[in-house]
């Protein structure tokens, strides 16, 4: 618990999310729901009825924003990534041999 209170404290898991949200910018996924967003939202817009409650209104924008949820399972996809899944294993193992005096290992072998 203290490792990965360590981690954590020294921002280790910051950086991860940092990393994944640069691969999807790069990849272009979220300028993609960006764009897909603000058509939906300009959809929504253009055939708003002026009888339309506000609290209508937000529903409705409300609803075309679930594509958000899309994001959220990407995101989630890209954490269980086993790059990250050894990344973090790899510094776990060295902290866990330094708590306990072992010598930490330099590079751990590829586990293909």
């Amino acid at each position: 618990d203290r490792i990965i209170g360590d981690l954590k404290r020294e921002g280790k898991y910051d950086e991860m999310r940092r990393n994944i949200a640069d691969e999807l910018t790069l990849e272009g996924v979220i300028p993609k729901l960006q764009a897909e967003v603000k058509k939906n939202i300009e959809i929504l817009l253009e055939n708003v009825q002026p009888s339309m409650r506000k609290d209508e209104l937000r529903s409705k924008v409300k609803e075309k924003l679930t594509i958000g949820s899309k994001v959220d399972a990407i995101a989630r996809e890209r954490t269980h990534d086993m790059r990250l899944y050894e990344q973090l294993r790899v510094e776990i193992s060295n902290r866990v041999r330094m708590k306990l005096g072992l010598m930490v290992k330099e590079e751990e072998p590829d586990m293909k």
